[in-house]
């Protein structure tokens, strides 16, 4: 059905009911705004776990107050007869972060082994454990420029080669200071 218009005539406006679509819009807002249901932070865990020399005095583990605060974090030392020391450079614009020098530290040999490379830390490492008193602990100390990355590459060497207990050391920036 067509309405055939006069020359001269205006067109015919369109009124656009705003008020409902408002109305509506509203309701949507606030239906999403109350259905918000935010997650819990990822990895966020709040723990009161006893210090390890609170745990190896108690006669028995439910005398163990967990609200008692940990011993500071300095008298927590594991023993280690080895020691990775992995440096990296700390100008330049390709390499920062990269692994520079790779330094196997030993107890009796405090200068340390120079390795050219992970492949070869790991032969060193397989060859080194089968001498070690303590088979299972190794400490890796990288500097603090080092890229989290080629720290993880050095840990996964360290539990290819055996080694299941890997702490860390502060960097040597932070551990002379």
């Amino acid at each position: 059905m067509f309405v055939r218009r006069r020359k001269g005539e205006a067109n015919p406006e369109v009124e656009l009911p705003i008020t409902p679509m408002l109305d509506m819009s509203f309701q949507l807002l606030f239906f999403f705004v109350a259905g918000y249901n935010p997650r819990p932070v990822e990895g966020h865990m709040e723990l009161a776990m006893p210090s390890e020399k609170a745990a190896v005095s108690a006669k028995d583990p439910l005398d163990i107050d967990p609200t008692k605060p940990a011993d500071p974090v300095e008298d927590l030392d594991i023993s280690s007869e080895v020691t990775i020391v992995v440096r990296t450079q700390h100008a330049g614009d390709n390499n920062v972060g990269k692994i520079s020098d790779i330094r196997v530290q030993q107890l009796s040999n405090p200068e340390g082994e120079t390795l050219p490379n992970l492949d070869k830390l790991l032969e060193y490492l397989t060859k080194l454990r089968k001498e070690l008193s303590n088979k299972e602990t190794i400490k890796i100390q990288g500097d603090s420029h080092l890229k989290w990355a080629y720290m993880v590459q050095v840990m996964d060497v360290c539990r290819k080669a055996g080694f299941q207990n890997i702490s860390f050391a502060a960097p040597p920036e932070l551990a002379a200071g």
